[in-house]
């Protein structure tokens, strides 16, 4: 399976903001979050959520056809992140999308997931 970099990453989010016609809201987890908020320089195949996807399904698929990137984008089951987390996310780049909140957890709780 492929693995997708930072650019790549970010670049198929920006093309899912694109596509969205009504403002949506995901956290994303895991090594796609510590590649794009703490830059790792690493890879990943996919994109894992902490929460339901339903709201940006729609412009993941046409965004997918539009860049060829067939990177799965689901909720996870295996992540156990510490108590609270969600009161400690951060927003990934702001300014970098219009209709997308993407948020990630903090550096403490991201290595906790692990």
């Amino acid at each position: 399976m492929r693995e997708y970099n930072e650019e790549e990453l970010e670049n198929f989010l920006k093309k899912i903001d694109s596509y969205l016609e009504k403002p949506a809201e995901i956290i994303i987890v895991g090594g796609t979050a510590a590649i794009l908020a703490y830059h790792i320089s690493d890879a990943t195949q996919d994109i894992d959520t902490w929460n339901n996807i339903d709201a940006v399904k729609e412009a993941y698929e046409k965004a997918k056809k539009e860049t060829g990137y067939d990177i799965p984008l689901s909720r996870t089951i295996v992540a156990d992140p510490p108590y609270q987390f969600e009161d400690r996310l951060k927003l990934y780049s702001p300014k970098k999308f219009k209709k997308l909140k993407v948020k990630v957890p903090e550096v403490i709780d991201l290595i906790l997931q692990k």
